[in-house]
């Protein structure tokens, strides 16, 4: 008789649509729960909201939000019959055996960021090494890296990485030989992540392309400052998008593109494979973990970020989100890398000369998603193999939710 092991989703906040498609294609013999009810339906609810983010920025300023939150879910009991809770990016203090997922962040996220990760790296550490934290799951080997240069090498026997998926998509990919079509697009329910996304340099390599190739377009969807508007509000081909549109509308702007482009100073993993599920050619920065996801060459091209490279490669937490203001900060946000914007110039200008170049590059990245690395067999295939050992762990404890 084959068992079913249910494990529990419990996010830090709003769920994000990967763990959605974990939900729907759960690996064999799993069953995954989401938290629902009156908090769950609240939190969405805020979400939508930008002042919501704005409070909850200036409340982490005096205490790590994140490590409140895993505090008052001290209070929450897991459903019954539940064999495992997969906690997403957050520390949990309950007795139950747990997994701790970290979605491509830095393992200092547990606590909302890198503000209070001096005065509480002990507390962090001594639960993620403790009995009930079965395994540390990162969706790029990054995250391992950054997790074993804060917090020792201790860590590492438990860590294992799994890719992010998603479903690939019924369509044939058809082309408008009249023009070429760039995408940019930012986070549909964060707000103020244009800069961090490379929104200034995106803009300007459009305003110099055009120069060059007056059939070439691009579509934004995202929130953009005024000064951002007022200053390429002339420049022809574009189209802003500035607030959440329905998924459908949002897919056939996905559809008719041509090239994905995000000069992006983080690693938005999901935003990068949604573009390859839908045959587009990645043109991005080879900061953090990205060049896991989009290969050089390969799948989409890559331009360096030389303000931020220093601190990837020492695996440092990331400074330049917001809102985090410092100075390295500051100057990314008050100024546009003309270093970037040359490279992003060149390497958009080879995709738009060489049909086929975007094209090969295109059909890649849809492969990969289909059938590669970031296809559901294979995550459900890795993952299957973590949570078989994680389970197995919780049993041999004897551990179960009653």
């Amino acid at each position: 008789m084959n068992t079913e092991h249910v494990v529990y989703i419990e996010p830090t906040w709003g769920l994000h649509s990967a763990y959605k498609s974990l939900i729907r294609w759960p690996p064999k013999g799993y069953r995954f729960e989401a938290e629902c009810g009156r908090e769950r339906a609240a939190i969405k609810a805020a979400s939508r909201f930008p002042l919501t983010y704005s409070l909850l920025y200036a409340l982490d300023r005096v205490v790590p939000v994140h490590l409140l939150k895993s505090y008052w879910n001290t209070l929450k009991r897991p459903p019954a019959g539940t064999k495992l809770t997969y906690s997403i990016m957050h520390l949990l203090l309950r007795n139950e055996p747990w997994v701790l997922d970290l979605p491509c962040e830095h393992v200092t996220n547990v606590l909302g960021g890198f503000r209070h990760f001096k005065r509480f790296r002990g507390l962090v550490k001594r639960v993620l090494a403790a009995p009930n934290c079965r395994k540390i799951i990162v969706s790029i080997d990054a995250g391992r890296k950054a997790l074993q240069a804060t917090l020792g090498s201790d860590l590492v026997g438990k860590t294992d990485v799994v890719y992010w998926a998603v479903p690939k998509k019924e369509f044939a990919k058809s082309f408008d030989e009249n023009k070429v079509k760039l995408l940019f697009v930012n986070s549909g329910n964060i707000p103020g992540q244009f800069h961090a996304k490379g929104g200034k340099e995106a803009l300007e390599a459009l305003s110099l392309l055009r120069r060059r190739y007056p059939h070439v377009e691009m579509v934004v969807r995202s929130d953009v400052p005024s000064p951002m508007l007022k200053r390429y509000e002339q420049t022809g081909g574009l189209r802003i998008i500035d607030k959440v549109v329905p998924w459908e509308e949002m897919e056939r702007e996905f559809m008719t593109a041509d090239i994905f482009l995000l000069p992006s100073h983080l690693t938005p993993q999901m935003a990068f494979l949604d573009a390859m599920s839908y045959e587009l050619p990645v043109v991005t920065t080879d900061v953090w973990g990205t060049p896991e996801i989009v290969e050089d060459g390969t799948t989409g091209l890559l331009v360096h970020d030389s303000r931020v490279a220093a601190h990837y490669e020492k695996m440092l937490p990331r400074y330049f989100v917001p809102p985090v203001g410092s100075p390295e900060y500051r100057d990314i946000v008050a100024s546009t890398d003309p270093q970037m914007v040359e490279q992003l110039v060149q390497r958009l200008s080879l995709l738009i000369e060489d049909r086929e170049l975007r094209r090969r590059l295109g059909k890649a990245g849809r492969e990969a998603v289909e059938n590669g690395r970031f296809s559901i067999q294979q995550r459900n295939s890795r993952l299957k193999r973590v949570l078989d050992e994680a389970t197995s762990l919780a049993e041999a404890k004897e551990y179960s939710v009653a």
